[in-house]
């Protein structure tokens, strides 16, 4: 489940080996003796907070339903157990959301995205981009509709300083 205002969830799939029995220093040849069996881990990731929490992997990896399990469990020493299993992550049919970077330091409000992406970029009555306002260094928008992937793609091919970034 999407923790609420989580915006840049990492998912991938894993094995998970359960542990059936109570463990401790456990030499290497005997681990397979505590294995129960293995099941499938959904491991998440809410990299909101990677940058704001310096690094720390404790909010990114430690909330609630980040990892769940199963549906099932594989026994150890069935055949489903046994050998080489692959497993994969299906991407989701959803888009991820566009954003762009603008790196106000690069820029020189030439203005060509305003001719390529206009829906995106506009000039104010000092011949400014519009966001200069809002942010000082770099400009991040927010979540962009798709449909204006090719317009904003082409006002970063077209700025001469190459000061847009388009972000998935």
């Amino acid at each position: 489940m999407r923790p609420e205002g989580c915006k840049w969830l990492n998912y991938e799939v894993e094995i998970a080996i359960v542990i059936g029995r109570t463990a401790r220093n456990v030499s290497p040849e005997q681990a397979a003796e505590h294995i129960a069996g293995y099941t499938i881990a959904n491991d998440y990731g809410l990299h909101d907070f990677r940058d704001t929490d310096a690094g720390s992997m404790l909010r990114v990896k430690g909330s609630d339903t980040l990892c769940p399990l199963g549906p099932g469990l594989s026994p150890a020493g069935t055949s489903a157990a046994s050998g080489h299993r692959a497993v994969s992550t299906p991407l989701s049919r959803r888009t991820p959301p566009m954003r762009i970077t603008v790196d106000l330091n690069k820029c020189n409000d030439h203005g060509q995205c305003v001719f390529s992406a206009p829906a995106v970029f506009s000039l104010d009555d000092d011949g400014k981009l519009t966001f200069r306002r809002q942010a000082a260094g770099s400009y991040v928008s927010g979540d962009l509709d798709e449909s204006l992937r090719d317009d904003v793609e082409e006002a970063a091919d077209v700025c001469p300083l190459q000061a847009i970034t388009v972000e998935d």
